[in-house]
């Protein structure tokens, strides 16, 4: 069927289901930028959340602590706003979890955790740590063989802890997430 034949009002009508149609897509996400990342060895999806920017202030810097936090005061920024990729601390991408516009917000201040054989000793794991190019950071008050590698806020992060979890050479490796909550 030629456009020519159908009249002005039939055109208006098709064009108003297009407009219709490309704004569902839009508002759905389904031209959103997906990443993942491996939590205990699953992979998880997100999704970028490109209006969005996180900046992390370091606990030292003047108003950077809220009562009864223990770690950095995170601040979800409008992108698009000038400023918003130099604050002062560091800055973040913002993601989404998993593909609705429901999911959690989440960062990424730095770091990854990971989960290392229980065999290995702490000298192995510095070995191992030296011979991949990481920074080993604290091990983790926790039971098993938990220790962060340090990294810069943002995709570095990301991209360090999906390396070293499909390098098979952990038991699991996940970026150290921010999360957004809800107090109840």
């Amino acid at each position: 069927m030629k456009l020519t034949h159908l009249s002005p009002v039939a055109v208006l009508r098709a064009l108003a289901g297009l407009g219709i149609a490309l704004a569902i897509t839009s508002a759905t996400g389904a031209h959103a930028a997906t990443a993942y990342y491996f939590d205990g060895g699953s992979q998880r999806s997100m999704t970028l959340e490109p209006n969005l920017v996180a900046q992390f202030r370091t606990p030292g810097a003047a108003g950077a602590r809220v009562a009864g936090s223990s770690g950095p005061f995170v601040t979800i920024v409008d992108a698009t706003q000038p400023g918003a990729q130099s604050a002062m601390g560091s800055t973040s991408p913002v993601y989404r979890e998993g593909n609705s516009p429901a999911g959690r917000l989440m960062a990424l201040p730095g770091g990854v955790v990971v989960n290392f054989k229980s065999e290995w000793t702490a000298a192995q794991i510095q070995a191992w740590a030296l011979e991949g190019g990481h920074t080993l950071g604290q091990r983790m008050n926790i039971l098993g063989n938990w220790y962060v590698i340090k990294t810069a806020a943002g995709n570095a992060s990301l991209d360090t802890a999906n390396a070293i979890q499909r390098s098979g050479a952990v038991l699991s490796a996940t970026p150290n997430w921010w999360m957004q909550t809800a107090t109840r």
